[in-house]
This record gives structure tokens, sequence and C-alpha cells, in this order.
């Protein structure tokens, strides 16, 4: 709405050959935008209005899960300290865990050997790798030993290394497919956030996180924005149900899914078969049934 009385005393400085032209282009601007908020579209007006407001609602988006992630890192020592206390580790394991984990975020992870080395150290971590049994009220019952690579986001420095191992992995195998030089990546619907922020980052390349619905036009249930990239790579922390992947295909519709890649795959669930079936192709870093990760973590 016009403060009238300010724009008075903005006319009165201004010169008298100036004073109608300004009223009337303000008068022409109120005539389109009365026809606009009447469903009445002027080609150019309405356009521009259009690509306004489309800015505005991508820097809004943006800046929510801007704000999203440095929370999330601003408490990572919290949230560590808090699993830790969850587990039921003793101050003495507590700084053990730390030690070791400190270690592996210095571990090479250029190459596919060293990178899988790597990881299945991640795995047999304590923090990461949780034997379900005898734990009650546990969120997530589908196997006995659950790999816990969202809480570890929490802490900066294995973050950054897991993040750019898998953001390696990626690099390598679309070497493969020589007609993939641009693409997105897709966070499934409940899927590891701050992962996927910092492979984008890594990568260079944008981030789309799937929801469950959308959060500003409901037929976008996506923060973020694909833009002209018709080529997607979904990552996913540990995959083993696929079901969350699947869901978001709906979604992906007209999108060239490359595939997914994921850190571990359960090889002893249905994701392989799940996801084969809607023509996904599985990348997985590592392969994992109940018995083989038993065995690494024993041994």
């Amino acid at each position: 709405m016009i403060d009238f009385d300010s724009f008075k005393q903005f006319l009165s400085g201004m010169s008298d050959l100036s004073t109608p032209i300004l009223v009337f282009i303000i008068a022409v601007l109120s005539i389109l935008n009365f026809l606009d908020s009447q469903g009445i579209k002027v080609p150019k007006y309405s356009k521009f209005k259009f690509n306004s407001e489309k800015d505005r609602i991508k820097n809004y988006l943006q800046e929510i899960y801007d704000n999203e992630y440095e929370f999330l890192k601003e408490n990572e020592a919290w949230r560590i300290d808090l699993l830790l206390k969850q587990l039921n580790l003793h101050p003495s394991q507590k700084r053990l865990v730390e030690k070791e984990l400190r270690k592996l975020s210095r571990s090479p992870i250029d190459t596919k050997e060293e990178r899988e080395n790597a990881l299945r150290s991640y795995c047999k971590n304590k923090l990461i790798c949780i034997n379900t049994n005898g734990k009650d009220n546990l969120t997530y019952k589908e196997v006995k030993y659950f790999l816990n690579f969202f809480d570890i986001m929490s802490h900066g420095l294995w973050r950054s290394n897991i993040s750019q191992l898998m953001a390696n992995h990626i690099k390598d195998e679309l070497k493969k497919l020589l007609d993939i030089n641009k693409f997105c990546i897709v966070v499934p619907r409940r899927g590891n956030f701050l992962f996927g922020y910092e492979v984008s980052k890594a990568l260079n390349v944008p981030v789309v996180f799937m929801r469950n619905e959308g959060r500003i036009q409901e037929n976008k249930p996506w923060d973020g924005s694909f833009n002209r990239f018709d080529n997607v790579v979904i990552i996913h922390d540990v995959t083993v149900t696929g079901k969350q992947i699947v869901e978001d295909l709906y979604n992906l519709t007209g999108k060239n899914v490359i595939g997914l890649f994921t850190l571990v795959l359960r090889t002893d669930k249905n994701a392989f078969v799940e996801l084969s079936s809607h023509n996904v192709k599985v990348f997985p870093v590592l392969k994992f049934d109940e018995e083989s990760l038993r065995y690494l973590v024993e041994t």
C-alpha cells in the first residue's frame, strides 16, 4: 500500500516535468497489479512478477536449510555426548572411541581400496555400529547391527571425511559414464541432511532435499531447485529396504536417475531387488549382510 503523505512529500522535491511522469508510471503499475490480482494476466508484467516471487521463495528456502545446517553444526558436541550416553559408554570408552575416530578421519580415501578400508574401519566403531540386542525403544528394528551415520555427522572432522569419501566414490563411478557431466544431488525424504549437504559441497553441485510434502507448493515436495539439471544422483548413508528411495521416484518423473550411491548396502534385505525393479542402479562403497557385519565387529 502506498503512503500518500510520504509520496506527496517526495513529489514536492521533484521538478514540474518529472512529477506527472512519475504519477503516470505509478498509475500504470497500479492498474497492472490490479489486473494481475484478478487473474487477468498481462504477459510481461505477470512474468516479471512471477520471477520476482520465485526468486523470493528460492532465497527463503535456501535460508531455511542454511539455518538448519548451521544449527546442527553448532550443536555437534552436544549431539555426540548425547549419543555416547544413550550407548552407556564409560568415560574411558568414550575417549578411546573418539581417539579411534580422529585417527580414522586422517585415513587416505583416494582409491577404491582405500575408501573400502576406511569405511570398514568406521563401521567397526561403537559410535557407528550399534548392536540392538537388549536395547529397548529403538526407532529402527529392521536389523540386529544398526549402522548409525546420522549422529556421527554432527562432528565436523568426521562429517568432512566421510562426505569426501562418498564424493570421491561418486566421481570415480561417474567417470565410467562418459555422457554424465552435469547433475544434482538428491537426498531422499528422512535421509541424512548433513551428509547430503557436505557431499554436494565437496562436488560443487546443487543439492535437493526430498520431503513428505511441499513446504511452499504442494506439487513440489522438496527443498532446493532442480533448475535445468535432468541428471540426478541419489545419495544415502545406509540402504536397507530401499523403500524411502522408491517413495521419491514418483516425484523424480522426467529426470534421469543415474543411480543410488550409498555408503553401505544391506544385502540381506530387499533393497537391491526393490530398486532394480524400478530401474535404479545401486553403487555402494561396501556391502554387508548380518553375518558379515557381525564378523567385522567381533574380529
